[in-house]
């Protein structure tokens, strides 16, 4: 589990939303940089659709929730992942990455697979889920180890709100 989180922290560690880059080259520059950042974390702004994210991890639940509880988990998602981020970036360097796959699946929606060598001699499959929005495109998802990172967080909250009646304060203090 420690390198699937380490595998994530390099892959979103730096700026997609580079202006004018087509997905492929975004990706590759993305991961190349990663390496290389020594910049702090908020900038990710740019580069995750932390709402979007945190709507498409709340799943059917959302509809039970009111705006303040809903910016509430986003805020609290957010603030968890870059947290995760911090501490596992520190411990993990890119060798090289190549780009082994491109899949449109609608002409805003690309799933760009990669090769990514580790400096601890590991070759892992990666693919990114990248959407285009009106401000460039934006990392959705990641896949690592046939897991889709948001798949599983969605489904994780789904048992945490499940078990605890649909109440939303029980997710909202695992995320402090």
């Amino acid at each position: 589990m420690k390198t699937l989180t380490a595998i994530l922290a390099l892959l979103i560690l730096t700026p997609l939303a580079d202006a004018g880059l087509e997905p492929e080259a975004l990706v590759t520059e993305t991961a190349q940089r990663m390496s290389e950042t020594e910049e702090g974390y908020e900038w990710l702004d740019t580069v995750v659709d932390f709402d979007a994210i945190g709507v498409f991890v709340l799943g059917r639940h959302i509809k039970t929730l009111n705006q303040d509880e809903i910016d509430r988990f986003k805020q609290g998602y957010r603030a968890k992942v870059l947290e995760m981020l911090k501490k596992e970036a520190q411990r993990f360097s890119l060798e090289s990455i190549s780009i082994t796959g491109y899949v449109q699946r609608r002409p805003n929606d690309v799933i760009i697979s990669s090769q990514v060598a580790t400096s601890d001699g590991e070759t892992h499959l990666v693919r990114w889920r990248l959407l285009n929005r009106t401000n460039g495109w934006r990392l959705v998802d990641l896949e690592v180890y046939d897991i889709w990172l948001t798949v599983e967080h969605r489904a994780q909250v789904a048992v945490l709100l499940d078990r605890n009646s649909g109440n939303i304060q029980h997710v909202l203090r695992e995320l402090e």
